[in-house]
């Protein structure tokens, strides 16, 4: 193993998160034979920060608490404001760690974005530190080696040789209203004549966007210096991407929604933003150069625009479109086409309904395999005292075609919540490793929208389980209608919540957060026996039924489905009509919906051939 790599940093609880990020992006780009060991000068960070900073790496990280009293001198400093205490407690890492020689001190604004090994090998034995000049130019004009303080290799052991930390104190008393750049001010005069420059890439300071500042495609590391940070909404600084990339590998990471909110919405603010205070660096190639390698190139600006998902393979039935974040799905031709044909086979029969023909072919055999699948799930529930029914599609076929429609492919069934979720904890208990059935989440949220049972072997073929809930009382037509529409209200307002446009106006924070679901619906107590139920609104669905009768649905009768009895609601009529109006009428648009069953490879045939036998 190489010789250890001593990593220094600086922060309080506000910077914790961003000094994550940092070690993750060393993590990220360090080898197998990498010895590294963190510092970490703690001003206050809680257990929690430091759990989760703890969890990116296995290499030793040591947190030292550091005194405020020992920095009370610099709270007289007057400076920027973005240069906290934090800063200054740099100036005694030498006496903090006595046992170290050598370290590389990171401001937590940096992102690493190479192997740091060749930063410490960097030879400084007759140097203090080592740096890279500082981007105003009429500071290095008076003192060529003025460095940024953001990256600096400390010889610690020369450092405590030569007493410099005293030195540190001591001009900082004499100079005090003079000092303007904090810290950084503090070790360029001190140590003046004695700092090694090393090359710009290890420390691109971002600056605001404006020609002065070192832009490369390439940096080793970059340091959002200045105010503009990639996290502050409405910065403009370039190779933000890079902090995100690192982020989304942290354990601070974004969910997809909020990635896309940051890669888009406060792109273009930033970009408005800089173009209304700084016109005029627009028209510079410089600018322009560094604009497009950080938000057109590598920030995917463009992508979240404007996009076309491709599925590998050309698997699902539809083109998934991103516009302005925003996501559509558009039918694929050859699914359009398909759907063309089932429309013009059965739109204008004048038969009884009742008796097209079943589904033949690859199709009949994925209902095969739902069936055999639906017979398990029946003997499970049966097995452990769960209640469900047939729903959707599947109650629809069970009535107009004792069996599945001759265009469908998939189970449906109802639970209410309490069976729901005793199944669900069944899953998680008692069948953890199921022989030959998974448990699936849908949306990756366990309880939300719906969930799904499927076999080990396959994607497609699953039943669907939709929870319903208790509403506290029974409800007249009136109030059926009262508490659908707060329903359809809620489910848009979680829409457009998703879609984070409002997440800066506080107002519709907290008005969403009051319209949340638990308040307003499941949390109020069932004081009736036999109360009103809804399709809970885990599942955003489009249907109109949104609250039954409790006799609509119990007391459960059976219904025949292909060759076996199955739960059934009460009134199934009621249901149906609910769901699909005249439900015994040809539909228009009758075609398979749920799998791309013509691309079936033979390997998949056979494997249903198998589960169907």
């Amino acid at each position: 193993m190489d010789k250890e790599i001593n990593i220094c940093l600086s922060c309080d609880n506000n910077y914790a998160r961003h000094a994550g990020v940092t070690i993750t992006s060393i993590v990220y780009n360090a080898d197998k034979c990498d010895n590294y060991h963190f510092y970490i000068l703690d001003n206050g960070i809680d257990e929690a920060f430091k759990q989760k900073i703890m969890s990116i790496t296995k290499s030793p990280i040591t947190f030292f608490h550091v005194n405020e009293e020992d920095f009370k001198i610099f709270k007289q400093i007057t400076t920027h404001k973005y240069i906290t205490l934090p800063a200054y407690f740099r100036l005694k890492i030498a006496s903090y760690f006595p046992n170290l020689d050598k370290v590389i001190y990171l401001d937590c604004d940096t992102i690493i974005n190479t192997n740091l090994r060749r930063l410490n090998n960097i030879d400084i034995s007759g140097y203090l530190l080592a740096g890279v000049q500082d981007i105003k130019k009429s500071i290095v004009e008076q003192n060529p080696t003025y460095v940024n303080s953001g990256v600096l290799v400390f010889n610690l052991d020369r450092i405590r040789k030569e007493h410099i930390e005293e030195n540190f104190f001591e001009y900082t008393q004499k100079h005090m209203a003079e000092i303007v750049c904090g810290d950084q001010e503090i070790i360029n005069q001190v140590c003046k004549g004695r700092i090694k420059l090393i090359d710009t890439l290890w420390n691109v300071q971002t600056g605001s966007f404006i020609n002065r500042s070192n832009f490369t495609k390439h940096p080793y590391i970059i340091h959002y210096t200045s105010k503009q940070k990639p996290w502050n909404f409405g910065s403009f600084s370039y190779n933000k991407h890079f902090y995100f990339k690192y982020l989304q590998k942290s354990p601070w990471a974004l969910p997809q929604k909020d990635l896309i909110y940051w890669l888009l919405w406060n792109n273009i603010v930033s970009m408005l933003k800089f173009a209304k205070e700084k016109p005029r660096f627009i028209l510079r190639s410089r600018w322009q150069r560094a604009f497009y390698y950080t938000y057109i190139q590598n920030s995917k600006l463009l992508k979240s625009i404007f996009s076309i998902d491709k599925a590998k393979n050309n698997t699902t039935r539809h083109l998934k479109i991103t516009l302005l974040g925003i996501r559509f799905k558009i039918l694929r031709k050859e699914y359009l086409n398909e759907r063309r044909l089932f429309s013009k086979k059965y739109s204008n029969l004048t038969m009884n309904i009742k008796n097209i023909p079943p589904a033949t072919g690859s199709l009949r055999l994925i209902q095969r395999a739902n069936f055999r699948l639906l017979k398990i799930f029946d003997g499970i529930c049966k097995e452990n005292n769960i209640k469900y029914w047939l729903d959707f599609g599947t109650l629809l076929g069970a009535t107009r075609h004792k069996g599945f429609i001759p265009w469908d492919d998939d189970i449906d069934v109802g639970m209410l919540r309490e069976d729901y979720e005793r199944f669900i904890e069944l899953f998680e208990n008692e069948f953890p490793d199921h022989p030959a059935l998974d448990l699936v989440y849908s949306n990756n949220h366990k309880h939300k929208c719906f969930i799904k049972v499927k076999y080990k072997e396959t994607e497609n073929i699953c039943i669907d389980i939709f929870p319903y809930d208790k509403y506290c009382t029974c409800l007249d037509e009136k109030g059926k209608k009262e508490i659908s529409r707060i329903i359809t209200n809620i489910t848009k307002l979680k829409w457009y919540e998703n879609l984070r446009y409002y997440r800066t106006n506080e107002n519709m924070r907290n008005f969403l957060k009051k319209m949340t679901f638990d308040k307003i619906l499941k949390n109020r107590p069932v004081k009736d026996k036999n109360p009103a139920i809804f399709m809970a609104i885990d599942f955003p669905h489009k249907w109109k039924n949104k609250v039954y009768d409790w006799e609509t649905i119990f007391p459960l009768t059976n219904i025949q489905f292909e060759d076996c009895q199955f739960p059934a609601p009460a009134n199934v009529d009621k249901v149906l009509s609910g769901i699909y109006g005249n439900y015994m009428r040809i539909p228009k648009d009758s075609y398979p919906r749920h799998t791309g069953y013509l691309k079936m490879k033979e390997e998949e045939k056979n494997l249903l051939e198998e589960l169907v036998k």
